[in-house]
């Protein structure tokens, strides 16, 4: 019971802050940065390229971003609010004050919009396994995406995974987090590739779904 109550009142702090501290970085404008209004076309070259395989083969910033997705999931899935508060210091450390709590929130009403309206069972590895999933794949190229003003690109991305009515969402939350990512030097590489089959597996999030 602690453990979930903990859980239950950290995530709604988390939720509270996201929502509070918008209009510090100019609401609206500070999406708008790295909105549709500047979509870049794709580099073909970049839909050759495989996805990494392994965490190895991510930068700082992808790393960070898949470990902190792993250990909120897994507090949610276990209502183990430990692994929030790790993910909360981390947080605090990187990206520091204000940042730091903002772009946890965000990244937290990311996870929420999966948890809600993704189209089937998320995959995800434990904290320190050094594989790296495919939905793991896809937030860092959705994420990424963000950073590098890809609009067209986010929203397909964010159109596989989750059902038309929590796109927005979804949209809106990676785009802040980018945001706050690439204030503190945490880049994604871009690194998108549309599947052979040219579309994607779509995903929810459900207890259970750890992979290893």
């Amino acid at each position: 019971m602690l453990a979930i109550g903990f859980a239950c009142s950290l995530e709604r702090t988390v939720l509270s802050i996201a929502n509070e501290n918008y209009s510090q970085y100019g609401g609206d404008k500070a999406i708008e940065t790295l909105g549709n209004d500047h979509v870049q076309p794709m580099p073909q070259e970049d839909f050759e390229t495989g996805w990494p395989e392994l965490m190895a083969e991510l930068v700082l910033g992808e790393r960070f971003l898949v470990w902190s997705f792993r250990r909120w999931v897994l507090g949610l899935t276990e209502n183990d609010g430990s692994h929030w508060n790790v993910v909360w210091r981390e947080f605090a450390v990187r990206l520091e004050q204000p940042d730091g709590p903002v772009a946890l929130a965000n990244l937290a009403k990311l996870v929420r919009a999966l948890q809600l309206h993704a189209r089937r069972q998320v995959q995800h590895h434990h904290p320190c396994c050094p594989c790296l999933g495919t939905d793991e794949a896809w937030l860092v190229n959705m994420v990424a995406s963000c950073q590098h003003r890809q609009g067209d690109l986010t929203q397909r991305l964010a159109a596989w995974m989750v059902v038309p009515e929590a796109s927005d969402a979804l949209v809106e939350a990676g785009n802040r987090l980018a945001y706050l990512m690439l204030r503190h030097d945490l880049h994604l590489p871009y690194r998108a590739r549309t599947p052979a089959s040219g579309t994607w597996e779509p995903a929810r999030l459900m207890a259970g779904g750890s992979v290893h």
